[in-house]
């Protein structure tokens, strides 16, 4: 069953069903207080089920994987030494529809102005022409062409995160927010059309993951919100692939990239806080 078929029908149910998020978060204290001083990570993970997940999640490791990891690392390192991102630009990148050209060039844009902080550039050749650096800027893992990832996927995905933590550090997202009929509607309206532009295993990912998210969205904002490559992530990505069952259907093992599954699960936190916020960016007018 294709994707969209997956999310739409889960989004169906829910507003059929209208069930109240303490049934549908499952895995015990998902709307836990924090008045016991602890942070949201850490009552997120320890709420989690005891044991392991009911599906297997074996991280791939291929050539592929682990380059990609260490791109996703570098694209984090690149964010936080930038510390202060045009707003602006970025509030073009992301209402940009994805995998597009006007995308490509905002992402292009900001780091040529941040030069200083992006590894990998040229030390002696010129830089290539725009939108290279954000159109996909291609990282060789192999000995062949086409053994390359793209250094722009993660690169967005940590700006993503960084607009989450910069520009909506209070955001609350719960299964009572996803499961609203207004806000689900007003979600796959915006995603409906957005997916279009974007390529087939591309738009499969996404419903999968907003999926995912609508399903568990307190886990999701605590994936998103954990340190790349801790045991908290890794709790968590554990959590999603295994209680997410109307997403991703009677599977027993699954294998995925924890650094794609992350960027992923972001901009699907980023696009169902626009929906829950009815906005069209999560960054002020005013920002600086």
């Amino acid at each position: 069953m294709r994707a969209t078929a997956i999310m739409a029908m889960l989004i169906a149910a829910c507003l059929a069903t209208a069930t109240p998020a303490a049934a549908q978060d499952s895995g015990g204290n998902a709307g836990a207080s924090q008045s016991n001083g602890k942070t949201s990570e850490e009552i997120l993970v320890q709420g989690l089920p005891e044991g392991d997940p009911p599906v297997e999640q074996r991280p791939t490791t291929t050539n592929r994987a682990r380059a990609e990891r260490q791109v996703a690392g570098d694209s984090h390192r690149f964010v936080r030494c930038m510390r202060n991102a045009d707003p602006e630009i970025l509030r073009r990148m992301l209402a940009a529809e994805p995998e597009a050209r006007a995308r490509a060039i905002e992402l292009d844009r900001l780091i040529r102005r941040n030069t200083g902080c992006f590894s990998g550039l040229p030390m002696l050749l010129p830089m290539a022409p725009p939108p290279y650096y954000g159109q996909c800027n291609p990282i060789l893992f192999g000995d062949m062409p086409g053994e390359t990832v793209c250094h722009s996927f993660y690169d967005f995905g940590a700006l993503v995160e960084y607009v989450l933590e910069r520009y909506a550090d209070d955001l609350d997202l719960t299964a009572v927010i996803t499961r609203n009929r207004v806000i689900a509607e007003r979600f796959m309206r915006r995603e409906t059309a957005r997916n279009e532009h974007r390529t087939s295993n591309g738009r499969n990912f996404f419903e999968i993951t907003s999926c995912i998210v609508q399903l568990h969205p307190e886990r999701a904002l605590g994936l998103v919100r954990s340190e790349p490559g801790s045991n908290a992530e890794e709790r968590l990505r554990g959590f999603l692939l295994g209680y997410s069952e109307p997403c991703l259907g009677d599977v027993e093992e699954i294998r995925v990239d924890p650094a794609q599954f992350r960027v992923y699960i972001a901009e699907a936190v980023y696009e169902w806080a626009l929906a829950a916020r009815d906005v069209e960016s999560l960054i002020p007018a005013d920002a600086d």
